[in-house]
């Protein structure tokens, strides 16, 4: 896992020449679990190092890394590494279009998930500060397991600027489409769910409200740092978060995020309730 790491930390830093213009942007997560509810989960915590590297124009290579640890009652506590890395290109292979594509890896006590290897692919077309559509292509493979799983995930999204009582409020609508070709967790097959993010930028504060209903499991997110790779049902989540912006280049943020889910093989049911606090900036 470390040899992973520091070898796609190489290739983010050498992805820019030395002699272009360098933007770069890191951030540090903490977040904090804990599983109401139920009789199976108790807490759990998880940290995220980010780092996002460019040319300030056309081409950026992102990595991200986080170690998860989830507390059970009556099982051992399982704890999972998580290595990102995507690459992005702006308006340049394709006009006024966004290519974004990358691997993410799971080193996992999670016997059927372990070695997990997700591949993610996105195109967004946007005409700027109006409106953008696009879609999202994610596939994990844990076929070294004894379930042999593939799931295929496919995420289109429409996103427009809206005037709502003088203020520019960004909507975003997504669609997410969860197939699974093998019998691990639910006996069905797929899932269908639909996410709305509202989002607001105010001097130095932003806002962001989210929620999604339906069903999912094995699911990509958050442009594939998550992943969901436990054999979980999920029934729907709301979240919410606020971002404060300072010294020019800090951003501080709190996010609060609630999902329903039904753990599998049980009848066991869970609120899960994340606590984020983000602290990023420009260098």
């Amino acid at each position: 896992m470390k040899k992973i790491y520091f070898s796609l930390l190489a290739i983010t830093l050498m992805a820019t020449p030395a002699a272009a213009a360098v933007c770069s942007y890191g951030s540090v997560y903490g977040s904090y679990l804990s599983y109401g509810g139920s009789d199976l989960k108790d807490d759990g915590w998880s940290s995220t190092a980010y780092l996002n590297v460019g040319d300030c124009n056309a081409n950026a290579v992102e990595v991200g890394l986080t170690t998860t640890t989830i507390h059970y009652n009556t099982l051992p506590d399982l704890d999972q590494k998580d290595l990102t890395i995507a690459y992005t290109n702006t308006n340049q292979l394709l006009s006024n279009q966004t290519l974004r594509a990358g691997f993410h890896y799971i080193d996992s006590d999670d016997v059927l998930t372990d070695k997990g290897k997700i591949y993610f692919l996105k195109d967004t077309y946007a005409v700027y500060n109006d409106w953008n559509t696009g879609l999202e292509i994610d596939y994990s493979s844990y076929r070294h397991s004894s379930t042999k799983l593939g799931v295929l995930q496919l995420t289109p999204h429409y996103g427009m600027f809206l005037s709502v009582l003088n203020r520019r409020i960004y909507a975003e609508t997504r669609l997410h489409y969860i197939h699974k070709d093998a019998k691990v967790g639910e006996s069905i097959d797929n899932f269908y769910s639909m996410e709305q993010v509202l989002s607001l930028k105010e001097g130095d504060m932003d806002y962001k409200l989210n929620g999604w209903a339906g069903q999912q499991a094995f699911a990509v997110k958050n442009s594939g740092f998550v992943v969901y790779n436990l054999a979980d049902r999920y029934l729907g989540g709301l979240g919410a978060e606020i971002g404060y912006s300072f010294a020019n280049q800090m951003r501080l943020g709190l996010n609060i995020n609630r999902q329903w889910l039904e753990h599998n093989g049980t009848n066991d049911r869970a609120t899960l309730t994340m606590t984020t606090l983000t602290l990023g900036g420009r260098f």
